[in-house]
């Protein structure tokens, strides 16, 4: 098999159900195949549940790039689809498939996507699109969606927490999603004092995290710059970086919040 350093590549957790991603297992004999690890806790111990895998595996189609997961369904990332499965007595058991995104996150039934496509910026061929899906009867479906030219901002990580929605661009700004007369719309965008790279995010309540591990150049020591809303309105509030600032350290290569 692959290295055992690239288990774990992908992560998530939703109270006792730890879900780890490996796609770069070999399965079936095909390398870089991937599977996904599910396991639970009772009490202290962790215990292992369950191993998914493709039907078909494919070399290099890398199954569980990443995983989202939220309140007993767990999201898993193909290269030519997204996997749906939800816990139930019988084990985790396999929904209709979402379409391909470059990434996702759920929250309960709500699922927070996002997608892109590389083009030339004189012809309008290159855009990001952020999708958001809702679960009703058990059948997910695309209530809104938003575009850009990627020629205005490059995106970057997204994060969702009950009905509020963040993504975080390459100039340094927390765009917030959340619902308007039941509907989703934008509903503030905030700056940082200056541009950052943002590589992971994470939101939770009131508090959004934005991590930006090779910041600054060329010393890449990493940041964590910290938004929050107060009184309904979100702001910059801190950047955080490691006591003992090491280059190419990569501080908030992944970052997480909690209430």
């Amino acid at each position: 098999d692959a290295p055992a350093l690239f288990f774990g590549d992908s992560l998530a957790l939703d109270d006792d159900v730890l879900v780890v991603g490996w796609p770069r297992a070999t399965v079936a004999g095909e390398f870089e195949a991937g599977s996904v690890h599910v396991y639970r806790r009772s009490g202290s111990d962790w215990a292992a549940e369950a191993t998914i895998v493709a039907d078909r595996p494919h070399a290099y189609e890398n199954f569980g790039a990443h995983v989202a997961l939220s309140r007993g369904t767990l999201l898993i990332a193909t290269s030519a689809r997204t996997e749906v499965y939800v816990d139930g007595a019988g084990g985790w058991s396999r929904q209709p498939d979402l379409e391909p995104f470059d990434a996702f996150e759920i929250s309960g039934d709500v699922v927070v996507a996002s997608s892109s496509r590389v083009g030339c910026c004189d012809c309008g061929a290159g855009w990001d699109r952020l999708t958001i899906l809702e679960r009703s009867g058990g059948t997910w479906t695309t209530v809104e969606s938003f575009e850009w030219s990627r020629c205005d901002e490059e995106d970057g990580p997204i994060a969702i927490s009950d009905d509020t929605i963040v993504r975080a661009t390459s100039d340094g700004r927390l765009h917030v999603y959340g619902r308007c007369g039941g509907a989703w719309a934008e509903v503030d965008v905030v700056a940082a004092p200056a541009a950052f790279a943002p590589r992971s995010l994470a939101v939770r309540g009131d508090v959004a995290i934005v991590g930006a591990p090779f910041d600054p150049a060329p010393d890449e020591y990493g940041v964590a710059h910290v938004f929050v809303r107060r009184v309904g309105a979100w702001a910059y509030d801190a950047a955080l970086v490691a006591s003992s600032r090491v280059d190419h350290d990569y501080f908030g290569r992944a970052v997480a919040v909690s209430s």
